[in-house]
């Protein structure tokens, strides 16, 4: 499949219904658990960029507890959230002695002393201070993503009757997990900035009940062309403007941020 570009119905969809800059919303209040790479950090309220953000990540987990990965360290928290507001606190955290040039203080530091949040028109979560902003981007893997719903290009809307039975897992080798109802599968993904390309390769072929959305959605998920993310939530896109698939994350019941097989 060849990677497109982003379609016009994703962007002109995802403005209406979230704006170009929105609080990121909570629910109870919590952020969904997506792993956030940290793109950049303030050095005397300067942003400078991070040069390898997957050493440098963020998980707000259900519950109110935060799991950072600050280079050589592993650092555990607590976090509250009012509207735009957040307070995070950093409780545990090792001690390793990082390479020269290392911003594993920086970033704990920072983390510590963080007060608003909010989301932009890309996507990415800025984190304010006193001293700088935290910029941080959403990423695919890490998490189990549990399938919202399909909107067509006609106006149609496809909701399953329960998200947690379809589901895709983005594993760190660049290989799917997904589940399809009563079927499980697999298959592979390459993403190139916006677009991204997902191919179905195996799947199980026990028969699911009435009603079940299985064929449709394996068919829908080997034409996605493009992908989005959105108040921590998935969006991605069918060619041609046929349609957008919403998936919300979720994290195992142990809490870890580890996918499993669908």
């Amino acid at each position: 499949m060849h990677l497109a570009g982003l379609p016009l119905l994703l962007l002109l969809s995802l403005a209406l219904l979230h704006g170009q800059a929105t609080p990121v919303p909570g629910a109870g209040p919590v952020i969904t658990p997506v792993v956030w790479d940290v793109v950049s950090l303030p050095n005397d309220g300067t942003p400078i960029p991070v040069a390898d953000g997957t050493r440098y990540t963020i998980q707000f987990l259900p519950g109110g507890t935060v799991a950072v990965h600050a280079d050589c360290n592993q650092a555990t928290g607590t976090y509250t959230i009012a509207s735009d507001a957040i307070s995070v606190e950093v409780t545990a955290s090792t001690l390793a002695l990082c390479p020269p040039g290392s911003r594993s203080d920086a970033l704990l530091q920072t983390l510590s002393s963080v007060t608003t949040l909010r989301e932009d028109a890309n996507g990415d979560l800025l984190l304010s201070g006193p001293s700088g902003i935290i910029r941080l981007r959403p990423t695919l893997s890490g998490v189990i993503w549990e399938w919202q719903g399909l909107q067509s290009g006609d106006g149609s809307v496809v909701t399953p009757n329960d998200p947690a039975t379809y589901t895709l897992a983005f594993l760190p080798d660049g290989k799917l997990a997904i589940r399809a109802d009563c079927n499980r599968a697999i298959g592979t993904y390459a993403t190139d900035g916006p677009a991204i390309d997902l191919t179905i390769g195996g799947v199980t072929r026990a028969l699911c009940r009435p009603g079940s959305h299985m064929q449709e959605y394996l068919r829908d998920l080997d034409l996605v062309s493009s992908h989005v993310f959105r108040g921590g939530n998935l969006f991605l896109a069918l060619p041609a403007d046929a349609g957008i698939l919403e998936f919300r994350a979720r994290i195992e019941e142990t809490g870890q941020a580890t996918p499993e097989a669908g």
